[in-house]
């Protein structure tokens, strides 16, 4: 299996392009991000609506708002949010197949006009400066190899006075025990991401890139059923993928890995992951 430290930001894109577009669309909500267990949720597709709540709340939209998706994944969240808002949201991934996922649930939303989707890598956009009142990032972060370019990038399009967003995965500590650093370079690897850093240092990459008024929360607790959910997943499924990749039905490294990296998640979150909000402001001018 590939070091999550060889993954290049380009090689992600590939990743999900090579996974069946149907695969996308099966999921809950069509998203592919974790389910928060608020207080009475029942099940995963509660959990992920309610982080596309969280993500609702933190970036505290205002009418006709320009707001960038920054690694949009199939657009379930930005599709929830404009049929909620009258704003103008633009999704951008590195991953073609997703872009028209993207577009076949936009189109099939009643805010279609006010949704866009693009293939564009959210290190280095052809946004011109100060183009978006709000950035956001759900999850996709952890994919990049250099997440100070990511927030370079979100400073210069946001507006003076602009939020950026983020909803991600941090390694606990940069000093994991033997079991705690298993857990950890299993769903990282398997989950194709790249490398995690702490909160302390992502608060100290923030305040580099120049943004202001930073808050963290930790969110763990309540994303540990899904974490849960996602062991069973990957347990369950991990002897049929084998199979299949050992009589060649699939490609190798994909859904093998995939299902080893879900599988590590639940001992992830008690041991070596965090999950958490953060919200910075550019500041005003």
């Amino acid at each position: 299996m590939m070091n999550q430290n060889d993954i290049t930001h380009t090689d992600n894109g590939a990743y999900y392009d090579r996974r069946p577009s149907f695969v996308f669309r099966l999921v809950p909500q069509g998203a592919l991000h974790t389910g928060l267990w608020e207080s009475g949720t029942w099940n995963q597709v509660q959990a992920v609506r309610n982080t596309d709540r969280l993500v609702e709340t933190l970036l505290d939209l205002k009418s006709g708002e320009a707001v960038l998706d920054a690694g949009c994944g199939t657009g379930s969240t930005a599709v929830y949010l404009a049929e909620r808002h009258n704003v103008h949201i633009t999704g951008i991934t590195l991953a073609e197949k997703l872009v028209g996922v993207c577009r076949i649930f936009a189109n099939r939303s009643k805010a279609a006009k006010r949704l866009k989707f693009a293939l564009a890598d959210y290190t280095a956009t052809d946004f011109a400066d100060n183009s978006f009142d709000k950035v956001y990032a759900l999850e996709s972060q952890s994919y990049a190899p250099d997440k100070t370019a990511f927030l370079k990038e979100a400073f210069r399009v946001l507006k003076p006075g602009g939020k950026l967003v983020v909803v991600e995965y941090f390694k606990r500590s940069d000093n994991l025990d033997t079991e705690a650093k298993s857990a950890y370079d299993r769903m990282v690897a398997g989950l194709h991401m790249h490398s995690l850093v702490t909160a302390k240092t992502y608060q100290k990459q923030l305040a580099d890139a120049g943004f202001g008024t930073v808050e963290m929360v930790d969110k763990t607790t309540k994303v540990l059923p899904s974490g849960f959910s996602w062991t069973m997943y990957g347990l369950c499924t991990l002897p049929v993928f084998r199979l299949a990749e050992l009589i060649g039905v699939i490609e190798k490294d994909g859904m093998v890995r995939q299902a080893s990296g879900c599988a590590a998640m639940y001992p992830a979150f008690r041991h070596a992951v965090d999950y958490m909000s953060v919200t910075a402001v550019k500041p005003a001018k």
